[in-house]
C-alpha cells in the first residue's frame, strides 16, 4: 500500500470519527455525568438560598443592642414579619444573584435614670424595611420607625429614628457584603443604564407627541432555543437584569422587567421564532404603548440572527430606548451566559 493511500485512509477515518456540529452528534451534547458533577459549571444552575438568608438576617438583627446611652437603652427583640427570596445563579462560572426581601423588626427601649439606672419610661415599636434587593444601596435603605404609644414614647421615637436606622443600615450593608463575597458574586456593571429614575417620586413623564422607530440586527453565537430561553424564562431574565422579572410568554400574557420599569403584554408568540409585544416604559405618558417584534432565524448551526423592530417609540426617548436594549438585555445576556454577539 502506498504512503499516499495510507495517509488518505487515515484522513478518511478521522473525518468519519469527527463530530458534526448541528447534526445531533451526541459528542456535542453536554450531558449530565453519572457522578452528578457539573464540569466547569457549564450548565445553568440555580440555588435557592432563601432559608439561609433569613437565618443570617435573624442572627444579625434579633436580640441586639441598638443604642446604649447614659440615659437610654434600646434593643431589638425579634423579626416579627419576614417575606422574600434569594437565588444564586451560576452559568459557566459566572455567578449572580437575585434578592428581594422585606421584614419588620420589633424593638423596645427605656429612658433611664442616669444615677440609678432605673427605668423612667418604656416603649415598644417597629423598624419596618419594605424592600431589600441585590443592588440596594444600604446607606439609603428605607427604614420606617414606629412606636406603639406616640405620646409617652416620643423621646425614644426620636432616638430610634436616628440610631435605629443606622443600626439596620449597617447590618444590611454587612449582610450584603458577606453574601457577595461568600458566593463570589460579580458586581453589576457600572455602565448599565436603567430605564427608570432611582427615586420614583422624581419621575417625569416623557413626551409622546412625536414618535419614531428603529431596528437592531444581532447575530448571536448561540442557537435559537438558547436565545429564546434567555428572553422568555423569568428566572434567567431576573438573573441577568439583576431585578425581578415576570414573563408569561403567550398571546395576552403579561411581562415586566427591571422592577416594573418596562411592562406590557405579548401580542403574538411563536416558540423559538417570534415575539411580538405591546411594550412601554413606566415614565412614558400614561396610555402610550410601543410595539416590539423580535424574530429569531438561523442560517448556520449554533448561531441565531435576531431582528428587533421597535415602532411607535417617543422621539424624545429614542436613544435611551435603543441603548436600553443593549445595556439591559444584550450585554447582560452575553456576560451571564457567555453568548457572544455581533451587530449586523
Amino acid at each position: 500500500v502506498s504512503t499516499q493511500s495510507t495517509w488518505e485512509s487515515q484522513v478518511a477515518r478521522r473525518n468519519l470519527q469527527m463530530a458534526k456540529v448541528g447534526e445531533g452528534d451526541p459528542r456535542w451534547i453536554v450531558s449530565d455525568r453519572q457522578d452528578g458533577a457539573n464540569v466547569n459549571s457549564w450548565h445553568w444552575v440555580e440555588k435557592d438560598i432563601s432559608d439561609t438568608v433569613k437565618q443570617r438576617l435573624e442572627a444579625s438583627l434579633q436580640k441586639q443592642t441598638i443604642v446604649e446611652l447614659p440615659g437610654c437603652k434600646c434593643v431589638s427583640t425579634e423579626i416579627s414579619s419576614y417575606e422574600g427570596e434569594c437565588t444564586v445563579y451560576n452559568r459557566k462560572g459566572k455567578i449572580s444573584f437575585l434578592l428581594d426581601v422585606k421584614f419588620t423588626i420589633s424593638w423596645e427601649g427605656d429612658v433611664l435614670d442616669e444615677k440609678t439606672g432605673a427605668s423612667l419610661l418604656s416603649a415598644k415599636g417597629k423598624l419596618i424595611v419594605p424592600e431589600v434587593e441585590h443592588d440596594t444601596n444600604a446607606e439609603k435603605l428605607q427604614v420606617d420607625v414606629t412606636i406603639d404609644n406616640d405620646k409617652k414614647g416620643q423621646p425614644l421615637l426620636d432616638i430610634m429614628r436616628d440610631h435605629g436606622r443606622k443600626f439596620v443600615r449597617g447590618k444590611v450593608a454587612a449582610f450584603l457584603e458577606d453574601l457577595i463575597v461568600g458566593h463570589n458574586i460579580a458586581a453589576k456593571p457600572s455602565n448599565v443604564v436603567t430605564n427608570s429614575p432611582q427615586n420614583k417620586s422624581e419621575e417625569k413623564k416623557v413626551c409622546t407627541a412625536s414618535v419614531t422607530e428603529f431596528q437592531q440586527k444581532v447575530e448571536w453565537r448561540a442557537p435559537p432555543d438558547a436565545i429564546w430561553s434567555a428572553l422568555t424564562d423569568a428566572g434567567k431574565a431576573s438573573a441577568y437584569t439583576r431585578s425581578q422579572a415576570q414573563i408569561q410568554p403567550a398571546a395576552g400574557g403579561n411581562f415586566s422587567f427591571l422592577g416594573g420599569s418596562i411592562s406590557g403584554t405579548f401580542a403574538n408568540v411563536e416558540s423559538c421564532k417570534l415575539i411580538e409585544m405591546n411594550w412601554r416604559l413606566r415614565d412614558w405618558t400614561e396610555g402610550h404603548t410601543s410595539n416590539v417584534s423580535i424574530s429569531l432565524d438561523s442560517d448556520e448551526a449554533g448561531t441565531t440572527l435576531m431582528t428587533l423592530k421597535h415602532t411607535n417609540v417617543p422621539a424624545a426617548d429614542l436613544e435611551r430606548t435603543k441603548q436600553g436594549w443593549k445595556q439591559n438585555f444584550w450585554d447582560p445576556i452575553k456576560m451571564l451566559f457567555g453568548y457572544g454577539y455581533s451587530w449586523k
